[in-house]
């Protein structure tokens, strides 16, 4: 039971992994956003915590680095996971 549980909890990680990378590229401008609302809805609340806690920094820039620190964290959320299975 607990590695069906570990295993569901993985596939649901690398799904959210793949709608940020999905939401950072429609970020670009392929779409016009009416199209991937749903994706901001469902990604935006992990990405704007995160996003408050980086501030603002000393030099102003147009990346947005919070889709990598948040990917970067599930990654390392499923090799925890992986190792408890």
């Amino acid at each position: 039971m607990r590695s069906v549980i570990l295993t569901v909890l993985d596939w649901a990680i690398q799904v959210y992994i793949l709608l940020i990378v999905f939401r950072v590229f429609l970020s670009w401008g392929f779409l016009p956003i009416r199209y991937w609302r749903w994706l901001v809805r469902l990604t935006e609340p992990v990405l704007a915590p995160v996003r408050r806690l980086l501030g603002r920094s000393a030099v102003s820039t147009a990346i947005d680095f919070s889709p990598a620190i948040v990917v970067l964290l599930l990654v390392l959320l499923r090799r925890w996971l992986r190792s408890l299975g």
